[in-house]
């Protein structure tokens, strides 16, 4: 094994157990930044909101106006909503629960009653409603076990490996 092979292991925590605020202990494998990336762009940035602004003889020019609230606010949102694409991108893709889901579903029924759970389910083939155990993990994930912004922290720092994150810890070896 080379020098960067082990340091990666290292820098990924392959083998090494975390532990978020809850207690609840994960791992984390190894993703490519891409798929963050691309999850990211799955939510639009806004245009850019353009006002008509009187010139000489009255004529009227397009100008952009990133400043307007309108954009600001848009703006904002999507950022948001990027961010918790990231997150959920990291979360199916390289959170691995060390114990696994809680055996009973008692979570589950508490977040129905505060959310729509509907963007998460599917019907089967003979109606009925069900929901996979990927997005079991995300929900729970998401909304029990990382609950603090530290939590949220040591996901987005250890699911993607950076070739800048290896480099520091070849340098250090």
């Amino acid at each position: 094994m080379s020098k960067t092979q082990a340091v990666v292991g290292e820098v990924i925590g392959a083998e090494k157990i975390h532990e978020f605020s809850t207690g609840v202990k994960v791992r984390f494998k190894p993703m490519s930044s891409m798929i963050v990336q691309r999850a990211q762009e799955a939510v639009p940035m806004p245009p850019v909101f353009q006002q008509a602004v009187p010139g000489p003889n009255n004529s009227v020019r397009i100008v952009d106006n990133p400043n307007h609230q309108d954009y600001v606010d848009r703006k904002r949102e999507a950022e948001a909503s990027r961010g918790i694409k990231a997150i959920e991108a990291m979360i199916l893709f390289s959170v691995e629960l060390v114990n696994g889901l809680p055996k009973d579903n008692t979570w589950l029924d508490d977040l129905a009653m505060v959310t729509d759970l509907q963007k998460y389910q599917a019907v089967d083939v003979d109606g009925k409603v069900t929901m996979s155990d990927k997005a079991k993990k995300l929900l729970y994930v998401m909304n029990v076990a990382a609950v603090t912004g530290d939590d949220f922290g040591m996901i987005a720092t250890n699911a993607v490996v950076t070739e800048g994150r290896v480099q520091e810890e070849v340098a250090t070896f």
